[in-house]
């Protein structure tokens, strides 16, 4: 059980560097930004708008 855990905390040490190296290169491109528009991460976009209504009623008509 001690291996396991001395690769548990190299991996961990591992993932929290790449981590940091991701935040770096946030900060690089960070200025670009506008001041007024709050950051969004890509998985925290909108929800895809809900099929258009004519989908709907083809979908109704072939039930």
């Amino acid at each position: 059980s001690n291996l396991s855990r001395s690769r548990w905390s190299s991996w961990n040490s591992r993932r929290n560097h790449s981590w940091q190296q991701q935040e770096q290169q946030e900060m690089l491109w960070a200025p670009w930004i506008p001041d007024e528009m709050p950051p969004t991460p890509p998985m925290l976009q909108p929800p895809p708008p809900p099929p258009a209504p004519q989908t709907m009623l083809r979908l109704k008509s072939m039930s």
